[in-house]
């Protein structure tokens, strides 16, 4: 198994386990048809719109023939509140408009049509509702936890360009949190995987 990401992960990995630090957007320091399964996810705000289709095909190009790719994206919370609303604006405006990111839910509702576009067969296309707060249990508590960590995040890298937006972007995350307890509100997840042909 080998995980790839711009950063260095947790230092403990499973026997196995391999990390390579890289850009997938300078492709992937892989072989052609590397791999049985490629899974990517949670790059929405980490892939233009625009390269989306060439990054697709650099996962589809690591993958062996009759292998999978697999794509996991989210979306804009479900039943949420104005405050999560103006929070996602806000981050939308500062930070995805201004670097081609989307903020339209072209990806989440496009992944299928990547894979399709990249050659892969019997592509299917799911959408799942995860809970977000501790309304939703355990699963709801993980969500509200990653959602926070994120949301933090996005505030720390606001904070280089405006602290006077990123203060307001923090106050809106918190009360957020709140609103998704309030809302029982819900986080969209699409999964799209296909096979690469034999």
């Amino acid at each position: 198994m080998v995980g790839f990401d711009l950063v260095r992960g947790k230092p403990e990995h499973p026997p196995g386990y391999r990390q390579v630090r890289g850009n997938l957007l300078q492709g992937l320091p892989f072989r052609d048809e590397s791999f049985d399964l490629v899974h990517q996810r949670l790059l929405t705000w980490g892939i233009p719109v625009a390269e989306w289709p060439r990054a697709v095909r650099e996962l589809v190009r690591v993958t062996r023939p009759g292998g999978w790719v697999e794509l996991v994206e989210i979306t804009r919370p479900r039943r949420a509140g104005s405050a999560t609303q103006a929070f996602f604006d806000l981050v939308h405006r500062q930070l995805a408009d201004p670097l081609g990111l989307d903020a339209t839910d072209a990806v989440f509702r496009s992944l299928d049509g990547y894979l399709r576009g990249a050659g892969l067969e019997e592509v299917t296309r799911r959408e799942v509702e995860l809970p977000i707060g501790e309304w939703g249990d355990q699963v709801g508590s993980f969500m509200a936890t990653d959602f926070r960590t994120g949301g933090t995040r996005l505030c720390e890298v606001l904070q280089r360009q405006n602290p006077s937006l990123a203060e307001d972007a923090r106050g809106l995350l918190h009360v957020t949190m709140d609103e998704f307890e309030q809302h029982r509100s819900l986080l969209p997840v699409a999964i799209a995987y296909g096979r690469k042909p034999a």
